[in-house]
């Protein structure tokens, strides 16, 4: 059954579902909830969180891409500059505790450097939804980026 994340997590917490595909804040709260592991992605997938548009959109707003990267600078140098800051931010906007937000922290790489490791594990990922009919067509990952 395909459902958002926090819909997953919910019907998994209230008994309506007996197992749910959860990741982050919300993985990371179900096992300390007490909820079982089963398994996890290392090996299978690439966990990389990316941001994707169409080329049409790229193509007609050239201004919302432009002021969404110098955001992303401005994030990166915010949280260089002020860490305490940007965790409570964090802390308050996931409602996350200060152990979830020092533990999921340590999971992520935030830079937004488009690397070789970064693309094969987006392939990774690609070709595991690929091999388990979680999308229709094989990619060519590296074909996705904008040239």
């Amino acid at each position: 059954m395909n459902m958002p994340t926090p819909d997953a997590a919910a019907a998994l917490e209230a008994g309506s579902i007996d197992v749910a595909l959860l990741g982050g804040p919300a993985g990371y709260q179900a096992i300390q909830d007490g909820k079982h592991q089963i398994t996890d992605g290392e090996g299978l997938i690439g966990a990389i969180t990316c941001v994707a548009t169409t080329q049409q959109f790229v193509d007609e707003h050239p201004d919302v891409i432009e002021q969404f990267n110098k955001a992303q600078v401005t994030i990166q140098e915010m949280m260089a500059e002020d860490p305490e800051k940007v965790k409570s931010i964090v802390m308050k906007e996931l409602s996350l505790t200060e152990a979830a937000y020092d533990d999921m922290y340590a999971m992520y790489d935030f830079s937004t450097e488009i690397t070789d490791d970064k693309i094969q594990g987006l392939q990774k990922t690609a070709d595991f939804m690929f091999a388990n009919d979680m999308i229709s067509s094989n990619i060519t990952v590296q074909d996705l980026f904008l040239q």
